[in-house]
């Protein structure tokens, strides 16, 4: 089986990825990964081929960067430049690639706008992975990116519909360009789609919207278990296929000096220190301390703990450490792999990064999540939703975080929804599973 990859130039985005391709490899599979220069020895380093973007999104060369999507009005910006305002340059690279030679499947992350669409122009099958909340829209479901609540009952229903409808308007201009770049693929017209002006949401398949264009109708390999999605009043899109912690430990990623002394191993490095860890991030995009970090080392100074802050920039690591603590012992580094920052966690604090907090429920760790900002309440109110943790939609102090701690230590209802879901990621593996699934959809494809 040969299979081209097409990813979006986030890091997370792209490097979840590597789950999957790790699995292909070693199953003697052939993988050919379309992302910018920047990810090509990671690439490398997985034993796929990794080839350049020409018209797709590249961060490195196109002006304006890495995009902030804090406010709605960045949300939206960051849709109709970046990611839907490139889909005809990705769905250009993508459909030349698969003429120039036969691949078996296109996988791409739900970000990569236009990849599918090139699939669909040249017969090849499509699937995609997600590293994030479902894109599914459902009556009984609150509106991705809204951070709302699940409640049952009619009058949530119709803030749920109120709600969409906004959101169809804010990605109306998003729409409209997908309807273009279909057209213009010589694509037929989907349902909704001659309406695009009225009806933005009409531009794929399911009428469900922007965000859910980005999931193959075909198979979907989404990095979570049943447990964390609310509870819906229409059968899920027959391609979902639940896959697991999407989680994979990069080769070759830095290690802190200091992390013998928070985990058992070489006997000869300082004996593990038996105080309760807390694994403290928040993310590699939210690099101001003062969001969360410093709050929760304010917080819990005083505690007989031990707190690992994975910082996101040695600047960031080093106003972590300076922070004073009466007890607390802080250990701080830029970057710490989740496997060993969650390793001996009694409680994960973050900001809410959909890797993060999959790879700790996995674990059985509780987590507190922080922040409004991205797609992070979303995040957390399935969280709490799962009796998994707690979620705070807005800035706090250390005295927010020492309650929402405080509650979360003495909350029985934890140790039940705990369980629960760490149960249905050990029945997982994303990487044998997506392995098999891909190639069923090859297998059906040709038969």
């Amino acid at each position: 089986m040969h299979v081209f990859l097409s990813t979006t130039p986030i890091p997370a985005h792209t490097l979840n990825a590597a789950v999957f391709v790790a699995a292909l490899v070693d199953s003697g599979h052939i993988v050919t990964w379309h992302a910018p220069r920047r990810f090509h020895p990671a690439i490398a380093a997985l034993g796929a081929r990794p080839i350049d973007v020409e018209l797709a999104w590249d961060p490195d060369r196109d002006s304006g960067g890495m995009p902030v999507m804090g406010t709605l009005a960045q949300v939206r910006r960051g849709y109709a430049r970046h990611l839907v305002g490139r889909a005809a340059g990705r769905a250009a690279d993508v459909r030349r690639q698969l003429r120039a030679q036969p691949y078996d499947v296109v996988l791409t992350d739900t970000l990569a706008y236009g990849a599918g669409l090139a699939a669909e122009a040249e017969g090849v099958p499509w699937a995609t992975y997600g590293d994030g909340p479902l894109h599914d829209r459902d009556p009984d479901t609150p509106p991705f990116g809204a951070g709302l609540p699940y409640r049952a009952g009619w009058p949530y229903r119709l803030r749920n519909t109120v709600v969409h409808r906004g959101s169809d308007l804010v990605f109306a201009g998003s729409a409209q360009e997908l309807a273009r770049v279909r057209a213009d693929l010589g694509l037929p017209a989907v349902a909704g789609e001659r309406s695009v002006r009225r009806r933005p949401e009409g531009v794929d398949r399911s009428g469900a919207g922007v965000l859910a264009a980005g999931v193959s109708a075909q198979l979907h390999l989404h990095g979570g278990v049943p447990g964390l999605e609310y509870p819906r009043r229409r059968p899920l899109a027959a391609g979902v296929r639940f896959v697991g912690s999407l989680y994979r430990r990069p080769r070759g990623a830095h290690l802190p000096p200091w992390l013998p002394q928070a985990r058992p191993g070489d006997p000869a490095q300082q004996p593990c220190d038996e105080r309760p860890v807390v694994a403290l991030t928040q993310g590699s995009l939210r690099l101001d301390i003062a969001e969360l970090i410093a709050p929760t080392i304010a917080a819990l100074g005083d505690e007989d703990c031990t707190i690992l802050v994975a910082a996101g920039s040695p600047e960031g690591a080093r106003a972590a450490a300076a922070i004073p603590t009466r007890r607390a012992r802080v250990l701080t580094d830029s970057f710490v792999p989740y496997d060993a920052l969650l390793e001996r966690a009694s409680l994960f604090v973050t900001n809410g990064g959909w890797t993060g907090v999959t790879e700790a429920l996995a674990r059985g760790v509780p987590v507190l999540q922080v922040g409004k900002t991205e797609e992070k309440a979303d995040i957390g109110q399935r969280v709490q939703w799962s009796r998994c943790g707690l979620s705070i939609r807005r800035r706090v102090g250390p005295r927010d975080i020492a309650a929402a701690v405080a509650r979360l230590r003495v909350a029985p209802e934890l140790t039940e929804g705990l369980l629960g879901i760490r149960a249905q990621f050990a029945a997982r593996d994303a990487g044998a599973g997506g392995v098999r699934l891909l190639r069923d959809l090859t297998d059906s494809a040709k038969s």
